[in-house]
């Protein structure tokens, strides 16, 4: 019965040396920098410093891109967008004007000239009131939109004149649309004007004689920030 203990513990003991030793090779091949498990060291999770520099760079690429986006951004609400609009709302003023004059040529009749005269005297009139009204909530720190910033209202105002004019709508219909254009201008091209002798500190001719300077710079500026300086 001795023997047969002796020889169950000794294949016990070669058994326990087998798995220990199985264990072993297996974590020195895991350890290996080519082991069979195919695990390279330097793609290993292991390897911190293969992996955060790369994160590192994505980061720093990140970075740089919404650097470069705020400052495009800066750059295009930085090239005096009173300038450019408040200019272009006096074209679109003028353009309104003309389309009166002419509905009032080829459909003589409908409006009468004291009509087409007086809208142009109530142009100014209401470009001076809306001016000072403008002015004055500035002087309180207050401010309100500027009606038709875009000139989109005149412009299809304008459009809508033309077509009933050239179709032979309603009777003085074109002549009455286009005199509204006008109106709406007048009220626009005044919030305008105190936007730009409010941010300039001047009076209502130094607006009108920035405007007339400016204009040409803000419109290169803005095309720079729209297509850039090296464009062509």
């Amino acid at each position: 019965m001795t023997g047969w203990h002796d020889f169950l513990r000794g294949r016990r003991t070669r058994r326990s040396a087998e798995r220990d030793g199985g264990d072993y090779e297996r974590k020195a091949e895991d350890d290996a920098v080519d082991g069979p498990s195919g695990r390279d060291r330097s793609t290993h999770p292991r390897s911190d410093g293969h992996q955060q520099e790369p994160a590192n760079a994505q980061q720093r690429s990140n970075q740089s891109d919404c650097k470069d986006g705020a400052e495009h951004s800066d750059v295009i609400h930085d090239f005096g967008f009173e300038t450019m609009h408040g200019g272009y709302s006096l074209v679109l003023s003028a353009i309104a004007a003309m389309v009166l004059a002419v509905v009032n040529l080829v459909e003589p009749g409908h409006m009468q000239l004291e009509h087409v005269f007086g809208g142009l005297l109530g142009y100014f009139i209401g470009v001076l009131a809306c001016f000072a009204l403008d002015r004055r909530l500035h002087r309180r720190k207050r401010a309100i939109p500027v009606l038709d910033p875009f000139g989109t209202g005149r412009q299809a105002l304008m459009v809508v004149a033309i077509v009933f004019c050239v179709l032979g709508g309603e009777a003085g219909l074109a002549g009455w649309i286009a005199l509204s254009a006008l109106v709406l201008g007048s009220m626009a091209d005044g919030a305008w004007l105190s936007l730009v002798a409010g941010r300039r500190g001047v009076g209502l001719w130094g607006a009108l004689r920035a405007l007339q300077v400016s204009v040409p710079t803000a419109q290169q500026r803005h095309w720079a920030a729209l297509f850039g300086e090296k464009r062509r």
